[in-house]
């Protein structure tokens, strides 16, 4: 971040971790990329939330059984020729 606020230079950094400049160089475009596509992907505004794939789940798998059971029910009924219910 101090490079990109432009508080050192690359060859600053470089020595300051023992690394070479290049990798200093490419860390920075990186974050630069990153912070960037960041924004971009951003709007302005209240945010909402994301999506809950495991309750969407969940709640996929209680309709199934929902279902299979109210199967089971008239199948019940049909084969002993009472309600299941008493």
């Amino acid at each position: 971040m101090q490079l990109v606020r432009g508080e050192t230079t690359i060859s600053d950094a470089a020595d300051r971790n023992r690394v070479d400049r290049a990798t200093i160089s490419k860390l920075k475009d990186v974050a630069q990329k990153g912070a960037l596509e960041a924004l971009a992907a951003s709007r302005p505004g209240r945010r909402q939330a994301g999506r809950d794939h495991e309750l969407e789940d969940a709640k996929a798998e209680a309709d199934r059984l929902r279902i299979a059971l109210a199967e089971m029910a008239v199948r019940s009924t049909l084969a002993e020729g009472t309600e299941p219910w008493g």
